[in-house]
């Protein structure tokens, strides 16, 4: 059987603690850019940002949003513009169930997490993003989806 070690060193330790000190620095830093992206983006019917459900507490880790019409040549469009324009985007996280190493276990049928995957990409949410940057990212966006999306 393979295990892991998952145990901190002191050095690693100490910083670990050192960054839970500013852990709520961190998530008012990271609300100002989801709010920006969402005040951004709520009059676009081609785009839709992943919010958290009502009654829960999010960290707004990551700013997901999924495009409606989105083919796979128009996703090509995207990667290319923001890689062209120096936006570092990702895709989502593959759906578990098509994982090659996880196919040998029981599958379902989940087809809203693979048109999901395939029509929804994290946006720029460092804590070091300005506000001209966000403004940039927003307006790329934008321009992208009025040229190359359908409503």
């Amino acid at each position: 059987k393979m295990g892991f070690n998952y145990k901190l060193n002191n050095l690693l330790s100490c910083l670990g603690i050192i960054q839970l000190k500013k852990l709520d620095n961190f998530i008012i830093k990271k609300k100002k850019i989801h709010d920006h992206y969402k005040k951004e983006f709520k009059n676009m019917d081609n785009l839709k940002l992943l919010m958290p459900l009502p009654n829960t507490l999010s960290n707004y880790w990551f700013n997901v949003v999924t495009f409606k019409n989105l083919d796979n040549i128009s996703f090509k469009k995207l990667k290319l513009m923001c890689k062209e324009n120096g936006i570092e985007i990702r895709q989502v996280w593959k759906p578990a169930h098509t994982q090659d190493y996880l196919k040998k276990f029981q599958q379902f049928k989940i087809y809203n997490s693979e048109k999901l995957y395939k029509k929804s990409v994290c946006l720029p949410s460092s804590l070091r993003l300005s506000k001209k940057n966000l403004k940039f990212v927003s307006r790329k966006i934008k321009n992208f989806c009025q040229i190359n999306i359908k409503t």
